[in-house]
């Protein structure tokens, strides 16, 4: 799978807590996290993707190293790729993974 396998580890420890409710999916070539079923966030190649709810969408765009995923031609909805190194220097993991757990709850209504 070709994943950065240190982001992967980091994503599933920071899981731990949310126990059954967390399932691993092979999608896009990469390794997505899916939280009651619903993508949260995920590791292709060296970057993460992280589902945002539309209203967070425009202030994490506008942090360096995070750019909207494009794979026709068009941006993908909510969804985003970070580079390890923003998450490093920016702001903590556990609050970038809190923003792809609240995006699985809004489309999930819980």
């Amino acid at each position: 799978m070709a994943c950065n396998q240190e982001w992967t580890e980091k994503i599933r420890k920071e899981l731990v807590p949310l126990g059954d409710r967390i399932s691993e999916k092979k999608m896009f070539g990469g390794l997505s996290f899916m939280c009651h079923a619903k993508k949260c966030i995920g590791v292709l190649k060296d970057q993460i993707t992280l589902q945002v709810v539309q209203e967070k969408m425009e202030s994490v765009l506008a942090t360096d190293g995070v750019t909207p995923i494009n794979f026709t031609g068009e941006s993908m909805k909510e969804v985003v790729f970070m580079s390890p190194e923003e998450i490093d220097s920016t702001t903590s993991f556990k609050e970038r993974i809190d923003l792809g757990i609240a995006h699985v709850r809004r489309v999930s209504g819980q």
